[in-house]
């Protein structure tokens, strides 16, 4: 449907701002309505009247195009709900975009219709945002997101985003694990965890990763494990990025610990089973239950009592950071590369991080890069347990 005739709108003053006002076309339950669409400008952006007018002609003239079609009439909590039941399942379940939706979207944009986001609109609720300023950045990266298929959908047509300010990007408070730190906090862990720590130490992999090892990951023969999934929530689900799909190459140290784990010497128990992805995965960490292993609870009641024990949370708490998961451990893998003099290349493909997504399937292909394999080798002989060391 076609626009009924060329509008001019209407502009005026009203002190530090100016008032704008024109009809739009909205569908509302399949009736074309001709409501008034109300919007300000501000003057510190368009200090004069002339200035003011050019920007309502050029608001006007998706209006006034000949082949001017009305919008269906959408308010964000509807918009939204469609979004994540046709969008958002095809996201990774550790995707953060749902609870960003249900705790920060909803309560400023749950009841406006679409069309009412506006620049000002959406600069105000930015402005007005407490807390770190990537958190703020996510909210507004989902909500840009949800943005374009609303467009895609025939919902709006305008772009909000443009020209919004966002809070400069701080460098987080981050802590990595020293190398006499790590050694300690292996020495007070119980089997199976101590194995768990062993391995996230010495290979850099990430804590879901860890928790998503199966035991056909581990290959005794070629000394390496293999990172194909990861797990969120005791959920199996894909691992972060193209290139983290990967073989670490491990330690004869850590081989004998992990082979030891599997045949359950060390703990009285075998690794559990789960079924997953259609298929068995026999996981190399579980819960007692035979789930995959719940990482949260694992460092609330394992990983930081020892931290604490050791008086590194202390040392942390004096630094600003109140919680500390396995991370740390994977800095201080790449610490060591760099101490090490690692090549870059190999550094990338142990932390999987590689940049080119041709590798996808390579890692598990090609031959293992020799300076992977002998920073495995040199990180096993400093992470294994001591001789002298006391029976956990």
């Amino acid at each position: 449907m076609s626009r009924r005739r060329y509008q001019r709108g209407s502009l005026k003053d009203d002190g530090d701002r100016w008032e704008i006002r024109y009809r739009i076309d909205v569908i509302v339950d399949a009736v074309v309505k001709r409501p008034y669409k109300w919007d300000v400008l501000s003057k510190k952006e368009y200090p004069t009247k002339r200035m003011a007018q050019r920007e309502l002609e050029r608001i006007l003239a998706e209006v006034n195009r000949e082949d001017y079609k009305p919008l269906p009439q959408v308010n964000f909590a509807a918009f939204a709900k469609r979004w994540q039941e046709t969008i958002l399942i095809h996201h990774k379940q550790s995707s953060r975009a749902g609870s960003i939706i249900k705790v920060h979207l909803l309560p400023a944009f749950g009841d406006l219709s679409l069309k009412d986001i506006t620049a000002e609109l959406l600069q105000a609720w930015v402005s007005q945002l407490q807390g770190n300023p990537k958190s703020i950045r996510n909210r507004v990266v989902t909500l840009k997101t949800m943005w374009a298929t609303a467009k895609a959908w025939g919902y709006v047509t305008h772009d909000p985003f443009n020209g919004l300010i966002l809070p400069k990007e701080q460098q987080p408070i981050t802590y990595a694990f020293s190398l006499e730190e790590t050694i300690a906090i292996i020495a007070k862990a119980q089997e199976p965890w101590k194995t768990l720590i062993r391995i996230v130490a010495e290979t850099g992999i990430r804590s879901g990763e860890v928790a998503g090892l199966r035991i056909e990951d581990f290959d005794p023969v070629n000394l390496t494990l293999g990172v194909s999934q990861s797990v969120w929530r005791q959920k199996i689900q894909t691992v972060k990025t193209r290139s983290s799909v990967r073989k670490e190459p491990i330690s004869a140290e850590l081989a004998q610990a992990i082979q030891e784990h599997i045949n359950g010497k060390l703990h009285g128990r075998n690794a559990g089973r789960f079924v997953g992805s259609g298929s068995d995965c026999a996981l190399l960490f579980t819960e007692r239950s035979g789930k995959p292993l719940h990482m949260t609870n694992f460092l609330d009641r394992v990983f930081r009592p020892i931290l604490e024990e050791l008086g590194i949370r202390k040392k942390m708490a004096a630094m600003g950071i109140t919680k500390l998961g396995l991370h740390g451990f994977r800095r201080m893998s790449a610490t060591q590369m760099d101490e090490q003099n690692v090549p870059i290349k190999t550094r990338l493909a142990r932390m999987g991080h590689g940049n080119n997504p041709k590798v996808l399937m390579s890692n598990y292909t090609k031959p293992i890069d020799a300076a992977s394999r002998k920073f495995a080798d040199t990180m096993g002989a400093l992470l294994a347990p001591r001789k002298d060391e006391a029976v956990q």
